[in-house]
């Protein structure tokens, strides 16, 4: 992506990038100004035909400054590599949960990654059964399609909130939740155009249609292939780009934590 200043992101000073970045956000909201208020009210007086015309114009130009603040904002963050937030979910019966959503960026080309890591998912109960799972998942490389930089997304949530849980349903459903709201974020991102990948056996379907013979996903906009599916090594991924580590509950050892990680990649 080349900037007004005919540079490319990474050689840019923080400053150059910070005045980017606003510039290109005044922009978007100038293009949204026009969508919201000029296109979608005046209506009456155009013919509906130059309105969707002009309307998906505009809305192409507001994906791509999206696109580049995402890109700018990467840039940005890659110079200060951890940020962390601590968010708010509401379950069903309105208990709040706080959960942190960490973040950082890593060069693709630091990723731990090999087809051996692969093997690890024999002994789950989905592998050849979901599409986004060995043996049928892709290579890492085909699927980040040249990426150079990847976001790396850390959902994390304190087990306590489960304390009224057996110890197994407690960390099962401390994960699933975890996983819910990391396909939420990692959607958010594939609708902007980008690559990525998830945690765990994709969910978009009850039941993967490989289990029933079929070799096409029937919800391809839904459906996240995992890292470790792809062959990453994701313990060693949150080393990397966060202060903790994953944690595990066994025969000797309670987790305090439960994380779902997941990866946006850029060009």
């Amino acid at each position: 992506m080349i900037t007004r200043t005919g540079k490319q992101p990474h050689e840019m000073t923080v400053e150059e990038l910070e005045k980017e970045l606003t510039l290109v956000r005044e922009y978007l909201a100038e293009e949204e100004e026009i969508l919201r208020y000029t296109l979608l009210k005046t209506t009456v007086h155009i013919d509906a035909h130059i309105v969707e015309a002009h309307k998906r114009d505009y809305e192409e130009k507001c994906r791509e400054y999206r696109k580049r603040i995402d890109l700018l904002t990467v840039e940005l963050r890659q110079r200060n590599r951890q940020t962390v937030e601590v968010l708010e979910y509401a379950d069903q019966s309105g208990h709040i949960i706080l959960y942190e959503k960490f973040e950082g960026f890593l060069p693709v080309e630091d990723f731990d990654q090999n087809a051996v890591y692969k093997q690890h998912c024999e002994g789950c109960g989905k592998y050849n059964k979901n599409l986004s799972c060995p043996p049928h998942s892709p290579t890492f490389a085909r699927h980040i399609k040249g990426a150079k930089t990847a976001r790396v997304v850390c959902v994390r949530i304190g087990l306590e909130y489960f304390a009224c849980l057996a110890a197994e349903d407690k960390y099962r459903a401390g994960h699933q939740l975890t996983r819910d709201l990391l396909v939420g974020i990692l959607l958010a991102y594939r609708k902007q155009g980008f690559i990525i990948a998830g945690s765990g056996a994709c969910s978009a379907c009850q039941k993967c249609v490989v289990e029933l013979d079929g070799h096409e996903c029937l919800q391809p906009d839904r459906q996240i292939v995992s890292l470790e599916s792809l062959g990453v090594n994701v313990i060693a991924l949150v080393s990397e780009c966060f202060d903790f580590d994953l944690e595990w509950s066994a025969d000797e050892q309670t987790a305090t934590f439960v994380s779902a990680v997941g990866a946006v990649f850029y060009e």
